[in-house]
């Protein structure tokens, strides 16, 4: 039995292991023909507590399951004109930071001269905030209720709101995502038991994902937007 059950361990660890192999393969953009099609992800997060833009850029063999595309000797892609970070914290994934919160224009150029271009504007999503009368300080045993301001959603649109703090036991995580529906965000007792007394982050998401300007031939891909702002209260 322990045979049999140390087989089983290692078999599963080396298919996680092929797993994350496959995941992390990549190809040299010019090891490629001209003709291979790319599947683009871009992804545009607004940050609207530090007032900056945060855009991503990856490409993939023909669809989403296909290896990172490694752009070199030509091939490129630019976000607003500028080149990626020199810095790839993911392998194969490019990313820039801009100063507010700014429309983004990405360039790919493929090592045969072709250009797609595939663009993001501020307004491609609807707008989020905390409003006037959010709590200062909130009861752990009574919860809390506020309702966010900002445009409804539209199809296709999420609002996921967490709650970051300090646990009240050094063996759990208290962390809380709720995905929101309405207009009104209800954080229960429940929801903060877990909390020890003290500072409280709550923070709201807004996400929504796009088709993209310009598929590359036979290709697709999507453009995921989101937008985010967070609030501190005192929990006691």
């Amino acid at each position: 039995m322990i045979k049999r059950t140390s087989q089983a361990l290692t078999a599963a660890l080396g298919f996680a292991l092929l797993l994350s192999v496959q995941a992390c393969k990549k190809v040299a953009s010019d090891d490629l023909k001209d003709t291979v099609p790319y599947h683009q992800q871009y992804i545009v997060d607004y940050n609207k507590n530090t007032n900056k833009t945060s855009a991503s850029a990856q490409f993939r063999v023909r669809d989403a399951s296909g290896s990172k595309v490694d752009l070199n000797n030509g091939a490129g892609v630019t976000a607003n004109s500028k080149s990626p970070s020199a810095l790839q914290l993911v392998p194969g994934v490019y990313s820039w930071t801009f100063d507010g919160l700014v429309d983004v224009n990405f360039e790919l150029t493929k090592n045969s001269g072709k250009k797609l271009v595939n663009s993001v504007a501020k307004r491609d999503i609807g707008e989020i905030a905390f409003p006037s009368s959010f709590p200062t300080a909130v009861s752990k045993s009574s919860g809390f209720t506020f309702n966010w301001a900002g445009d409804g959603l539209a199809s296709g649109e999420t609002l996921t709101v967490k709650i970051t703090g300090t646990p009240s036991s050094a063996s759990i995580d208290p962390n809380i995502e709720k995905t929101v529906t309405s207009g009104q965000v209800t954080i229960s007792p429940s929801d903060l038991e877990k909390f020890a007394p003290g500072t409280i982050t709550v923070s709201m998401e807004r996400r929504k994902n796009l088709v993209l300007d310009v598929n590359d031939d036979t290709s697709n891909g999507d453009i995921e937007m989101t937008i985010k702002t967070e609030k501190e209260t005192t929990l006691n």
